[in-house]
């Protein structure tokens, strides 16, 4: 059972340690998270670190272990995590999309990359500008969406 007093003063903790408020601790975590830009795992590992933290700050802290410090910010990195997910399953759904319009340069472009191949990367986008554009202008309204 969650004691909100143990949780307010857990986000306590936690903001003075990232340097903000309480009141706009998440916030501020989740945009050093966009900060750090790297993959979902990444963020499962640092949700198991803490989640082995949690039994040490409920002994620390006298708390149940999900009111603590740690078991805060497994809160904060599963929401996130959620959110990454929802993310790329968007990118996603772009791709197919352009993949529907441009199998052929889709493939050729992914095999340019893939390979390391940037000249002939750059070489297919200088060859077909409007791919590129209808990627951006995909992605632009995709992030619209998201806000």
């Amino acid at each position: 059972m969650s004691n909100e007093k143990d949780r307010i003063q857990s986000r306590s903790i936690l903001a003075s340690k990232v340097g903000c408020l309480a009141e706009i601790l998440k916030q501020k975590v989740f945009e050093k998270f966009d900060s750090l830009n790297v993959p979902v795992e990444e963020f499962e590992r640092m949700r198991i670190k803490h989640e082995s933290t949690k039994q040490d700050h409920a002994l620390q802290y006298n708390m149940h272990p999900d009111d603590t410090p740690a078991g805060i910010m497994v809160e904060m990195i599963q929401e996130y995590i959620l959110i990454l997910q929802s993310r790329k399953k968007s990118n996603d759904q772009i791709f197919r999309e352009l993949a529907t319009d441009n199998t052929d340069l889709l493939a050729q472009a992914i095999s340019a990359m893939q390979s390391g191949d940037m000249n002939r990367f750059n070489e297919l986008i200088a060859q077909h500008p409007e791919f590129l554009d209808s990627f951006m202008r995909k992605m632009a309204e995709n992030e619209g969406k998201n806000d």
